[in-house]
């Protein structure tokens, strides 16, 4: 492959991840692009993480390092990692996951081929703890979402990915884009659906182009940052703030915030009562809602905590029972402002949407995976249509800009 190398800045947030972190930073070390550099920030970790980075940094100039003096999160640290970049293009990477040796070799190549292009995505395999492989029934409808090997028109990508919203540009370890649309990073008030709010922002800027080869292994476990807030349910509080970010977005689509909503929420409902009927959300760590109780103790706010515990609570017991009823709230948020109680907020109005949808049902059982994926497919092959491709709502100064 020919073409002028420009500086590829990979960056990689690190939390107690010493258990994989070896294989991770071998894969970007034995890249066949060698004009890269790798952007390590330490997120306070308690395990080996610290030793290990500093044994690859003693042997590679090519590894910066850093360390939080307090822990920030992942998406804090993904931007702490964006502010020390300084190359053309950033590679986003992933603590659990591993890259193909001609991963980036080929994201660069068609950012260089492809001048319009903001973001490259990559096809990725699912690998679970030990390395093995997982079966992926998503990824064959994730791959018909966008043809290959071309640039997808900013229009389209962002009708796909918010109708209902749905990730098919994969994750962290999957997107390469030009620095120069990098923004202010990541949104860290978000939390299952902060890398797809992020890519959509950047896509604002380009177009987008998709290579299928399988050059990520991305791990998934039940430890995963990406499990945590599925079983968490924290995707909830996501759709609310994704649908006032994107107004203008959603408007300049022919929609509106409801029908995002309906949409969105449809889809969100039946991912998790599949999740609900393979056991990978149960009621009782709902219930406990240790996720949010130490996030209230972090922001000294026991009250809010206590009412969206009731919350999250209520819904689990809706989804597992069918009990429409029993979404409810115990307590009126205050006006304290923290981050916790934005949540809140923001879950009072995502009940109210849910159960409008599923009282509409009629308790009807849950549409079997399969045919969800099957409509996701159909979905994904339906054509823009020209009137929306030709709407220029969508020009930079006229979004939401985080």
């Amino acid at each position: 492959m020919s073409f002028t190398p420009g500086l590829v800045s990979v960056c990689l947030p690190v939390y107690n991840g010493d258990q994989y972190l070896q294989a991770a930073i071998q894969s970007i070390l034995a890249q066949t692009y060698q004009n890269l550099e790798l952007i390590i920030f330490d997120d306070f970790s308690s395990d080996h993480s610290l030793a290990m980075i500093e044994h690859f940094a003693g042997l590679d100039n090519r590894i910066h390092h850093w360390r939080n003096g307090r822990r920030l999160g992942l998406f804090e640290t993904y931007n702490q990692c964006l502010g020390q970049a300084s190359g053309e293009y950033i590679k986003l990477f992933s603590q659990g996951d591993l890259l193909h040796h001609e991963a980036i070799e080929a994201c660069v190549g068609q950012m260089q081929a492809e001048p319009t292009v903001a973001m490259v995505t990559i096809g990725h395999e699912l690998i679970d703890a030990r390395g093995g492989p997982i079966k992926n029934p998503d990824q064959e409808w994730m791959k018909e979402a966008f043809k290959p090997f071309r640039p997808i028109e900013r229009l389209e990508v962002l009708e796909k990915c918010l109708f209902p919203l749905t990730n098919h540009l994969g994750e962290a370890s999957a997107v390469m884009f030009r620095s120069a649309f990098q923004g202010t990073g990541f949104d860290s008030r978000l939390h299952q659906y902060a890398e797809l709010d992020y890519w959509l922002r950047i896509i604002m800027d380009g177009d987008c182009i998709c290579l299928p080869e399988a050059y990520a292994h991305i791990r998934h476990h039940l430890g995963s940052a990406a499990m945590t807030n599925s079983r968490n349910l924290m995707g909830a509080c996501d759709l609310i703030k994704i649908a006032r970010k994107f107004s203008r977005v959603i408007e300049a689509c022919g929609k509106n915030e409801e029908e995002f909503l309906d949409q969105s929420i449809s889809a969100y409902v039946a991912e998790i009562q599949t999740m609900v009927a393979d056991g990978t959300i149960a009621a009782g760590p709902l219930r406990r809602a240790e996720d949010l109780r130490a996030r209230a103790a972090m922001n000294s706010s026991h009250e809010t905590s206590a009412s969206a515990t009731v919350a999250f609570s209520a819904l689990a017991s809706a989804l597992v029972g069918g009990d429409v009823s029993a979404v409810s709230f115990a307590a009126e948020p205050n006006a304290s402002g923290t981050a916790m109680l934005e949540d809140l907020i923001d879950f009072r109005e995502f009940a109210f949407h849910a159960i409008r949808l599923l009282s509409q049902t009629a308790l009807a059982p849950a549409k079997p995976q399969e045919a969800v994926r099957k409509t996701n497919a159909e979905q994904a092959k339906q054509p823009v249509s020209p009137s929306l491709l030709s709407c220029r709502l969508l020009q930079k100064e006229a979004y939401y800009r985080s």
